[in-house]
């Protein structure tokens, strides 16, 4: 498999439609009060170095985080922005009361301290890029 060039993150980038959902986290004015989603609108997947690169080349560090099928992690938040590129399965972020429904290809950015928790959907395995960006 070669590695993602520039182009490759590029023509990945462009794929994506970004959807911006109201985060409730108090009376705060700030960018941090909304979260961003960016559904995959393309035809077929990018390929997991391609994801990784997208994050790298944001200059993040992502890691790897794998899921069994149907596990729940409780409510709970983090002191650093969590974003988050779904590579296989489906998952269920639930943020401050709201369900989303994530597939792959599909990226959410959650902001610092805001209140989540996540179920795995389906009879698959779930696998994510992760990285945490900090202030």
């Amino acid at each position: 498999m070669r590695n993602a060039s520039s182009r490759d993150v590029f023509e990945v980038c462009s794929l994506f439609k970004s959807v911006a959902v109201e985060s409730d986290i108090g009376s705060r004015l700030s960018n941090l009060d909304r979260m961003l989603i960016n559904r995959w609108t393309g035809q077929s997947l990018p390929s997991p170095q391609q994801l990784k690169m997208l994050l790298v080349n944001e200059g993040l560090a992502p890691e790897v985080e794998s899921l069994p099928a149907h596990s729940n992690l409780k409510e709970h938040r983090h002191p650093f922005d969590e974003v988050r590129i779904l590579v296989e399965g489906n998952l269920i972020m639930d943020i401050n009361g709201n369900q989303l429904l994530l597939r792959p290809g599909d990226r959410i950015d959650i902001p610092a301290n805001t209140k989540h928790s996540k179920t795995v959907h389906g009879g698959q395995p779930c696998i994510s890029l992760i990285a945490k960006r900090t202030f």
